[in-house]
C-alpha cells in the first residue's frame, strides 16, 4: 500500500504580547506519497519549523487537517508516535550524557518496542551506519558528525512512515556532510516520506526529489 500524507488548509497563528499576529502557517495544502524526499526551504520565519512541528504533533493547528493514510495526525497522537520520526536540529533529540546504546534503548521503550525488537533494530542500524563500535560511548564524547548519526538512528528506531530531518548537516565539516548525505540517500530506498529542512541547497539538490519553498507561511512554489 502506498502511504499518503495530506495537509489540507492548515493554519497556525501566533499572538505575541507586544506586536501584531504572526501567520506562521497560512492555508497550506500539500499531498505527499511515500518515496518522496521533500526539501523545505525558505528564509528564517517562513514557516518551516512551525510546519514540521505541526506534522510531528509538537504543536496543534488553529484549523485544517493533517492525515496519514486517512488517519488524523491532529486528533490521533498514537498515530504520530508510531509513524512520525523527528531528527531535531543540532542532535537535540538525544541525551548527550547517555551512551549510544542507552539512547537507542530508551527511545525504543518510549516508542513501545519490545526488548527483542530494540536489540534487533539496534544491531541492524548501528552496523548499517557503522556505529556499532560506539555503542557504549557517551554521545557527548563523539564527533559532531557521529552525534548527528546517533540522532538519526533515534528517529528511525521505530521505522516510521514519515521522517522529518531538521538541518541534518548543520555544523558539520565537509567530510561529515558528505557522509551524512550518503546516509540520507540510503534512506530513500525504504519508501518513506522524508522532509528535509535545510539552508544548504547543495544538500537539498543531492537528496530531495521535490522542493517546497515557503514564504510568509504560504507555499510560494512546489
Amino acid at each position: 500500500m502506498v502511504s499518503m500524507l495530506r495537509i489540507n488548509n492548515l493554519c497556525k497563528t501566533f499572538y505575541p504580547k507586544n506586536g501584531k499576529a504572526i501567520h506562521a502557517v497560512d492555508h497550506i495544502n500539500l499531498e505527499i506519497q511515500d518515496s518522496q524526499v521533500i526539501g523545505l526551504i525558505g528564509e528564517n520565519g517562513a514557516g518551516k519549523t512551525t510546519l514540521i512541528k505541526l506534522i510531528s504533533g509538537l504543536i496543534q493547528p488553529d484549523s485544517g487537517q493533517i492525515t496519514l493514510d486517512d488517519v488524523s495526525l491532529i486528533t490521533n497522537m498514537h498515530e504520530v508516535q508510531c509513524n512520525v520520526g523527528v531528527m531535531l536540529e543540532g542532535a537535540r533529540n538525544v541525551y548527550h550524557f547517555l551512551s549510544v546504546r542507552d539512547n537507542l534503548k530508551y527511545f525504543g521503550y518510549l516508542n513501545q518496542l519490545s526488548d527483542e525488537q530494540i536489540e534487533n533494530r539496534m544491531t541492524e542500524l548501528t552496523q548499517r551506519f557503522h556505529l556499532d563500535q560506539y555503542l557504549d560511548t557517551p554521545v557527548n564524547e563523539l564527533s559532531r558528525g557521529t552525534q548527528q548519526k546517533v540522532s538519526l538512528l533515534v528517529a528511525i528506531m521505530k521505522d516510521p512512515k514519515v521522517l522529518i530531518l531538521d538541518e541534518p548537516t548543520l555544523g558539520l565539516d565537509y567530510i561529515a556532510t558528505v557522509q551524512m548525505i550518503q546516509v540520507l540517500q540510503t534512506l530513500q530506498e525504504n519508501q518513506k516520506i522524508i522532509f528535509v529542512v535545510s539552508h544548504d541547497l547543495d544538500v537539498i539538490s543531492q537528496i530531495c526529489t521535490r522542493v517546497v519553498y515557503l514564504k510568509n507561511g504560504k507555499v510560494e512554489f512546489d
